[in-house]
């Protein structure tokens, strides 16, 4: 046994030793997407064998083949690790503008929370607050 794997056995961690390196060994989906606040920072997660599995059976990339009569998806995800860090580097590319994918999701599913009525916003009176500037009641 490698010693990456009796580190993993006992359930510690060890320099480039993560979670990823022990789902690609057990074949491992049960680390689904989440979204959790952790030490002060919004994080997103998803285990790299569920993604890839997501995006295997996910409708863009098995459209329907009139040839065939069958759904078909023309590519395999052989490198799970390699997968998700493509699709991370995706995510993080920057436009001409300095927008992301990445950016333009969280601005969406901020203003989505804002438009729901986020228990994080003050609303007991109406709020005009210019461009740039902070209310006072932002202490954060």
């Amino acid at each position: 046994m490698k010693k990456d794997d009796e580190v993993l056995a006992r359930g510690e961690k060890s320099g480039e030793v993560t979670s990823d390196l022990r789902d690609h060994h057990r074949g491992d989906y049960s680390r689904p997407l989440a979204v959790t606040v952790e030490h002060d920072a919004l994080v997103i997660r998803i285990g790299i064998q569920t993604l890839a599995h997501a995006v295997t059976y996910s409708d863009w990339a098995n459209p329907y083949d009139e040839a065939t009569g069958d759904y078909i998806r023309d590519f395999a995800i052989a490198d799970a690790k390699q997968f998700a860090l493509d699709v991370g580097s995706i995510m993080q590319r920057e436009e001409e503008d300095g927008s992301s994918l990445l950016s333009n999701f969280i601005d969406k599913a901020s203003e989505a929370a804002v438009g729901d009525g986020s228990l994080g916003l003050h609303e007991d009176f109406d709020h005009k607050i210019k461009h740039g500037e902070k209310s006072p009641l932002e202490t954060w």
